[in-house]
């Protein structure tokens, strides 16, 4: 490399491991900016305080939310960070129809419970987790 090249990096002293410390959403924050988008204010089903899906825990961090490759369904895929394994809840904001867990390649695996807007999955160390949601308004509810 002969070029110029720009780096951000951060010294973050914690106690504790990396989990305790904060280490993990302490990086998202320094690597992944949220980004701004303004719009104009527009009727919609939504509240102005949202949260789309949150897992429990620091641990769980949720890497991708989009629309499926075919279809309508929601695309969620998290992965366990801390390297631990563990049972975890993740809360969806929005109503949903049906739930299923995916392979990569967005095919369904197994159907997954969706119980008061939480779905319980478990991880083993560093798992990553891809999950579809058909929502109750995919399904014209």
């Amino acid at each position: 490399d002969q070029e110029d090249h720009r780096f951000t990096y951060a010294l973050l002293p914690h106690a504790g491991d990396h989990v305790a410390g904060g280490v993990i959403p302490a990086a998202y924050v320094l690597n992944v900016p949220v980004e701004r988008v303004d719009a104009s204010a527009h009727p919609g089903p939504l509240p102005a305080d949202f949260s789309l899906c949150e897992p429990d825990g620091r641990d769980i961090v949720v890497e991708t939310v989009k629309q499926a490759e075919e279809g309508g369904d929601l695309i969620i895929r998290l992965h366990e960070a801390a390297g631990g394994g563990r049972t975890a809840t993740l809360h969806v904001g929005v109503p949903v129809a049906d739930a299923h867990l995916l392979d990569l390649m967005e095919r369904r695996t197994r159907p997954l419970a969706v119980r008061d807007g939480l779905i319980s999955l478990e991880f083993g160390p560093y798992e990553i987790h891809t999950i579809a949601l058909t929502t109750n308004h995919d399904r014209g509810g």
